[in-house]
């Protein structure tokens, strides 16, 4: 009975999808209010730089780690958060409170330990600020409403153009505007926009002169496609648009200078120092915009703008300088941006950070020599490195040279051969085992096996019933499934799970190598399978990593899917591994 049922549900795939993902916008608020979680807003409303409480509750058998609530702009997708904190993992009720820096309308929503499983969402939204973009009213509101010579038209009408269509980066953007004449209000503001996005999404804004009903502003803006629109009475009621216009990239950047609006300049004193040495960078910004709650962060230079290093506001000044002293080797640069949000105008060019006393103290070997002792194979002289495995080998939800391998080898300044397959299975694995590790003659070999299998039988359950994990997991297998990162299920027992991952280790271990198993759990993958892992190590005599996805699934901030880490996740891991792959390197 069970495989007629998923037979039916694997021939209705298709339309499974389609009418999931039409669904999905319907059913998922309802979904999620059932059960006993719930979170709220203590108030309706706030000002842009409060902070708001938020009320929850949970389950008295809810998981004692990785529920946490989020914050959310009303209408983003459950990645997008704004800010979020763990659920204390005691008590059934509580309260949190969250920092808000920019106007908008928000909801809260609580999720359980798996990365994206929302658990429950606020009924109640809350309006922060007046709707002005900027975090303050102008000053000006009270001033007689006078016809200013040479004015409008007096027709009513708002517009708003450019005077062309194409521009290159850096190059001023003339906007010119009219209003009806007398004004309507005095907090009407014209916004620079990516095509398509919302209009609470403005790359840049300013605010219209409160004496004229005609006029020009300028702009600056990046390579893109982008639109202006007229705001009324300071909130978001669009009374015009401007037609497209084409930024297209300048030919050579600035000498010396980063990227950003030509308005916005960022310069650094060099571009490749030591870890614990200095940068400084001097940066100037236009005095014709509003500068009050800007800010220069410094990043990594693949960090989104919302995970910056450090940083610091510039006080409304139009330049200066500042200084940064990184702890950690790496690729930086500066960005600096607007009106206490993430919008970044400009940045300065990317920085490398070395770190000279990498060779003087390596990564220190934890296990004991005794222990050691036991390892089959153990010594090894100077030889390949191979790292075997799936996607989390292979390093889906990385950006290039961010996968756990890549990073391994920085940390240890050695050589790994990352023959990781995404969708493999411990099928898959025995299958190509001799051509892609144990013909390569390694000395090492890392094992990371058996996700997919895990995943395969819990995807069968699902569609059979024995799990629940919630529309939005749901969802999140299927797209898994339907993108390549989880195959067609084999019918993989757990019992062949792990004959089959014994039978890797011992074979690469009669060629000769060492072997460490990397063992995890958390989330859909089940923390009682974890002991299984450690039990074929000490079966075979192999180096067990334990549990090397601890406290990285279920955090929003470490991962990039709902199994797969992101660079920061990845680096974490990298580390873990790292004092167990050292103690097998020659000194």
């Amino acid at each position: 009975m069970k495989n007629s049922i998923y037979t039916r549900v694997r021939f209705l795939f298709p339309t499974i999808i389609l009418g999931v993902i039409f669904c999905i916008a319907f059913t998922t608020e309802a979904l999620a209010q059932s059960g006993s979680y719930g979170v709220s807003f203590k108030a309706s409303t706030a000002a842009v730089g409060s902070e708001v409480a938020v009320n929850w509750q949970a389950p008295t058998s809810r998981p004692k780690d990785g529920a946490w609530i989020g914050l959310y702009i009303v209408g983003a997708s459950d990645q997008r958060y704004e800010a979020w904190k763990y659920v204390p993992n005691t008590g059934t009720s509580g309260e949190v409170s969250f920092y808000i820096n920019k106007a908008g309308e928000y909801e809260v929503r609580i999720f359980d330990s798996s990365a994206y499983t929302r658990a429950a969402v606020s009924a109640v939204t809350l309006q922060v600020g007046t709707g002005v973009p900027p975090d303050e009213e102008d000053d000006d509101d009270e001033e007689e409403e006078e016809e200013e010579p040479g004015g409008g038209t007096g027709s009513g009408s708002y517009t708003v153009t450019t005077n062309k269509g194409t521009y290159q980066t850096g190059e001023t953007i003339e906007v010119r505007f009219t209003t009806p004449s007398p004004r309507e209000s005095y907090n009407d503001w014209v916004g620079l926009y990516a095509i398509g996005d919302g209009d609470q999404r403005y790359k840049v804004w300013k605010s219209l002169p409160n004496n004229s009903t005609n006029g020009t502003l300028t702009f600056t803006a990046s390579a893109g496609t982008y639109e202006f629109r007229l705001f009324n009475s300071g909130g978001y009621t669009r009374v015009a648009n401007s037609a497209q216009i084409t930024v297209t990239t300048e030919t050579a950047p600035p000498p010396g200078g980063g990227e950003g609006s030509g308005e916005y300049e960022l310069e650094i004193n060099k571009t490749e120092l030591m870890v614990g040495e200095t940068v400084t960078l001097s940066w100037s910004a236009p005095s014709s915009d509003n500068l009050q709650n800007d800010w220069i962060g410094v990043y990594y230079s693949t960090a989104s703008n919302g995970s910056y290093r450090a940083y610091r506001y510039t006080d409304g000044k139009t330049s200066g300088t500042l200084t940064y002293t990184p702890s950690s080797p790496g690729t930086y640069e500066f960005r600096y941006l607007k009106n206490n949000g993430y919008t970044s105008v400009g940045k300065s060019p990317t920085f490398v950070v070395l770190d000279d006393e990498a060779e003087e103290t390596p990564i220190a070997c934890i296990v004991p020599a005794t222990t050691l002792n036991t390892i089959t194979n153990y010594p090894v002289g100077s030889g390949n490195i191979v790292a075997f495995g799936d996607s989390l080998t292979a390093g889906v939800g990385a950006t290039a040279g961010r996968d756990y391998v890549s990073q391994l080898e920085d940390l240890l300044s050695v050589t790994i051969e990352n023959e990781g397959v995404s969708g493999d299975t411990t099928r898959d694995a025995l299958l190509r085992l001799d051509n892609d590790v144990i013909a390569k003659s390694p000395e090492v070999v890392i094992v990371w096996l058996g996700g997919n299998d895990i995943l395969q039988r819990y995807y069968e359950d699902v569609f059979t019933g024995a799990q629940n994990p919630g529309l939005a997991d749901t969802l999140r297998l299927i797209l898994l499934r339907i993108t390549g990162k989880l195959p067609e299920p084999q019918g993989i027992t757990e019992a062949e799970t792990f004959e089959n991952i014994t039978e890797v280790v011992t074979r690469i271990q009669d060629s000769g190598a060492i072997v460490v198993i990397v063992g995890f759990s958390g989330g859909v993958f089940d923390s009682g399978l974890e002991n299984r892992y450690r039990e074929v190590a000490l079966d075979t005599g192999a180096l067990y990593v334990p549990n090397v996805l601890r406290n990285i699934i279920g955090r929003p901030s470490l991962m990039s899917d709902l199994v797969h880490p992101n660079n920061s996740g990845y680096a974490i891991v990298a580390e873990r591994i790292a004092e167990y792959v050292s103690c097998t390197i020659p000194e």
